[in-house]
């Protein structure tokens, strides 16, 4: 656990989740600890000291606040298990936003959609936890599911940043140097690719690039997913 989860309790103090207190028994040996902790954006440094049976909150003093990013990794809907791997990997990597999505082979959609999102909050509890293990400080936003149209549609109304993506067919040239491009969005093709309709929907967005990985492999769509965050990771590090 790299950093604490803070609350305020009844009467408006700081405090430090009770299951946090909880790990930090079980994980940690010394008399005294210092983490960070988090309440919302605001950045907190958090002195603990042990007791008899744990620790004990010594002191919690603010330390600034965290900056959100704006990378987003679109995802279309997967298994919930293999969901729950990329978004795990994916946040460890340091995409900052989530946007699920269906699209026209979309194999069950009624039925995806039920089970989605019924499973959000199981998934922020997902995300967190890779958070708290990587030391992540900005927790990604999981955004409720759109149709691909809608997102791609959205995105060209806010008139910069790109989009890249992989495909079983590439859209637009991109130069051999394109890591070192700052993408802003990561779009990762459904099971059995994009559509024909899609791909010819595709050349009217100027700011969407879609890549082929090679010509003698498919990659499964969370392996593709975790291949763009790490990318993205690299781009962003070098």
């Amino acid at each position: 656990m790299k950093f604490l989860l803070l609350t305020r309790d009844s009467k408006g103090s700081l405090t430090v989740n009770k299951d946090d207190i909880h790990h930090l028994r079980v994980l940690r040996s010394g008399n005294e600890i210092e983490l960070p902790g988090l309440l919302g954006s605001e950045k907190y440094r958090v002195r603990l000291q042990r007791v008899k049976r744990g620790y004990e909150v010594a002191a919690i003093d603010r330390d600034g606040s965290i900056e959100h990013g704006q990378t987003i990794l679109y995802l279309p809907l997967l298994e919930t298990s293999r969901l729950e791997w990329v978004l795990e990997k994916a946040t460890e990597l340091g995409i900052h936003e989530f946007q699920f999505f269906y699209s026209d082979r979309t194999a069950d959609l009624p039925a995806d959609l039920r089970r989605v999102k019924s499973k959000m909050a199981r998934f922020q509890l997902k995300v967190l936890s890779a958070c708290q293990q990587s030391g992540n400080l900005d927790i990604p936003t999981l955004h409720e599911i759109r149709s691909l149209r809608e997102i791609l549609e959205e995105f060209s109304a806010l008139g910069s940043g790109q989009i890249l993506g992989l495909g079983m067919k590439a859209v637009k040239f991109i130069e051999a140097k394109f890591i070192q491009t700052n993408f802003t969005g990561f779009l990762v093709g459904p099971e059995g690719d994009f559509s024909d309709r899609e791909y010819e929907e595709f050349n009217k967005y100027p700011f969407l690039i879609l890549r082929k990985f090679k010509p003698s492999l498919v990659l499964r769509s969370e392996t593709a997913a975790v291949y763009l965050a790490t990318w993205n990771h690299l781009s962003l590090n070098q």
